[in-house]
């Protein structure tokens, strides 16, 4: 898949980019899609950048959450993509703990 940056992304990264960001909290998911640039026009149920459905959708099934990875990646630098990730892993395994 090339995105809108001419960033070549190969099949197995989204699978493995999907697999880490299904493991973010509701809130992380939330300030990752706001990070990288996306926000929703109105606040949902606590949410600034995605939909409290797509949350769920995320969370509940592995094919609708990789939908969901490509097209934040469609938009998104994957080196950006990837610094936030990692910055919200550890601050989500921190509160976890």
């Amino acid at each position: 898949m090339e995105n809108e940056f001419g960033e070549l992304i190969d099949e197995s990264e989204i699978d493995t980019l999907t697999k880490r960001i299904r493991r973010l909290s509701s809130k992380a998911l939330d300030d990752l899609w706001n990070r990288v640039g996306f926000v929703i026009d109105h606040e949902e149920d606590g949410f600034e950048a995605i939909t409290a459905e797509i949350v769920r959708d995320i969370q509940n099934s592995f094919q609708l959450a990789r939908e969901a990875v490509k097209n934040l990646l469609m938009e998104s630098h994957l080196t950006e993509l990837k610094r936030v990730l990692i910055e919200l892993e550890r601050s989500d395994q921190h509160h976890k703990s």
